[in-house]
Formats: structure tokens, C-alpha cells, sequence
């Protein structure tokens, strides 16, 4: 599996499924604690900067996406996989499957 990290200005592509970029880290995937066809992608931003512009790849079937609180209650729904991460913040995504 490659790293959950990237190091580089290069993308990074986990097993193929998700695929993120800039120096984002993929901090949990799992399975939503009380809906079942939801999942729970968190990615943090490990630097001082503000990365703009980011893009999330879901490279597998998926019918909406959210971003959701870290106890998992939904806070809007996403038109667009484009967003922007504030230094040393972790976003949270819900995709229902």
C-alpha cells in the first residue's frame, strides 16, 4: 500500500480508490459509527500554510458526499471535490456509498 502521507507536490493515490495532493494527510477511512452505506474520510493539514485549491479523487462509485463534523453529523453537502485547508486543520468528509 502507499504512504498515507505526501511528502511532495506530487499526487498520491491510495490503492487506486482515493487520491489526494499536496502535502494532505489521509488521518482515517472508515466505516460511519451509526449509517451504514456512509463512509468517513479525514484529511489534515500538516503545515503553516493554507493549501487552496485542493482536490479529493474518489476513484470508485459513490452517490453523494458531505462534509461532516468530527462526530460525524452532516454539515453540508459537497457539489464539487475543490476545497481549502487552513493550517493544521483536519476536514472530515462523509461519502454514502
Amino acid at each position: 500500500m502507499p504512504p498515507l502521507s505526501n511528502q511532495s507536490n506530487l499526487k498520491i493515490n491510495i490503492s487506486g480508490l482515493i487520491q489526494i495532493e499536496e502535502k494532505l494527510v489521509i488521518s482515517s477511512l472508515k466505516r460511519s459509527e451509526d449509517k451504514e452505506n456512509l463512509h468517513i474520510l479525514r484529511l489534515y493539514n500538516p503545515t503553516e500554510k493554507t493549501l487552496e485549491k485542493c482536490t479529493l479523487g474518489l476513484n470508485f462509485p459513490y452517490k453523494k458526499v458531505y462534509l461532516v463534523k468530527l462526530n460525524e453529523e452532516k454539515i453540508q453537502e459537497l457539489e464539487k471535490l475543490t476545497f481549502e485547508i487552513k493550517p493544521f486543520e483536519i476536514l472530515t468528509f462523509g461519502i454514502e456509498i
